[in-house]
């Protein structure tokens, strides 16, 4: 059985996952401009994985695949309509690229279609925060 976390320790781990997070998305953005897409999308996926992981640890959800946190998304704010739709299925797509840029063979992205990616992981992430402020 899991440790259960006193309000403190959740509220520093939901700041640690988010300061990865910011961490993460500065990464992409340095990659995407040294021309390591595939590298910029692996940062986009992770600083949108954090921010999903601090929102469930602030409401007390802990998942523990990244399925898993895809799922407790989906279930807790995504049906609920806490989270539109339009976020849940961009989380999906760049789910989906990050496994394709780390494993596929032959995959490639474009600057410009990262730069999009980053646009809405900005966005995913701000809107994360805001939920969890």
């Amino acid at each position: 059985m899991k440790q259960q976390l006193t309000p403190e320790q959740r509220q520093d781990l939901v700041k640690f996952r988010l300061e990865l997070s910011d961490e993460a998305l500065a990464d992409a953005t340095r990659n995407n401009s040294s021309g390591s897409c595939r590298a910029a999308i692996n940062r986009i996926y992770y600083a949108c994985f954090y921010s999903v992981t601090a929102l469930l640890t602030a409401h007390k959800h802990a998942p523990t695949t990244h399925s898993g946190a895809k799922a407790l998304l989906g279930e807790y704010f995504v049906r609920t309509g806490r989270l539109e739709n339009k976020y849940a299925r961009f989380y999906s797509t760049i789910f989906n690229h990050r496994s394709d840029a780390d494993y596929g063979d032959f995959v490639y992205f474009e600057s410009e279609e990262v730069e999009e990616y980053l646009d809405q992981a900005r966005s995913f992430i701000a809107k994360i925060k805001e939920m969890i402020e």
